[in-house]
């Protein structure tokens, strides 16, 4: 087999289940890592039969000259240090981040409010300030008054995140929203119930022949 293009699309099996479709460079960068092997069963997008990853990378190059003079060494940094970088300048590390911030501050707002104008509203009837109320069973004194405060404060972060922030980005997002759902790219083989693609013309994990599914029609064609 030929080498592939590095963009070109496969997918592999890993772990008994069918992945993909990736570029053909993720797959090599996967081996190299000892994630997959280089049995592991690949097929390109479109194929019809089964590899694996040595077959589609060929034999290493043989017969050349090994030079007396070795290369300088190159300092090469810790896998596990090249994953912490890599995961703390993930996006929704970041986003989560951000988002933390954003609560805790929100929270001091909704907590003063329910303190600062919610309660002296709702105690104008009778007391002033729900958490000074109590009540004293032999010597244990039970502060039924900042449960009060508590289950008030719950309740308007709740109202606040529903009404101000869950339904206007439901809002938005259904505005947005133009193209259909997208469909799985896999389906079961009828045979040993493996997730398999959907054109596959042969199961990868059973080797039987399955009949491949023959896309719909577009409806607006």
């Amino acid at each position: 087999m030929t080498q592939p293009e590095p963009s070109q699309k496969f997918w592999y099996v890993q772990g008994g289940a069918t992945r993909g479709p990736v570029e053909w460079a993720e797959i090599v960068a996967l081996v190299d890592k000892g994630v997959l092997e280089p049995a592991s069963r690949v097929m390109a997008v479109g194929a019809d039969d089964w590899g694996t990853v040595a077959q589609h990378r060929g034999p290493p190059a043989t017969g050349r000259r090994t030079s007396i003079l070795k290369a300088p060494a190159t300092v090469k940094t810790p896998a596990v240090l090249k994953d912490f970088t890599a995961f703390l300048l993930r996006g929704n590390v970041v986003d989560l981040a951000v988002a933390v911030v954003i609560g805790v501050a929100f929270g001091t707002v909704v907590t003063a409010l329910v303190r600062d104008i919610l309660t002296p509203i709702i105690a104008i009837p009778g007391r002033a300030d729900f958490s000074n109320l109590d009540f004293t069973i032999h010597g244990s004194r039970f502060a039924y008054g900042d449960f009060i405060n508590a289950v008030i404060s719950f309740i308007a972060i709740a109202a606040a995140v529903f009404f101000f922030v869950v339904r206007p980005v439901n809002a938005l997002m259904a505005r947005r929203k133009t193209a259909p759902e997208v469909r799985s790219q896999t389906r079961e083989c009828p045979e040993c119930l493996s997730s398999i693609p959907e054109r596959a013309r042969r199961c990868a994990f059973c080797t039987a022949k399955v009949a491949p599914v023959t896309a719909p029609a577009d409806p607006q064609a």
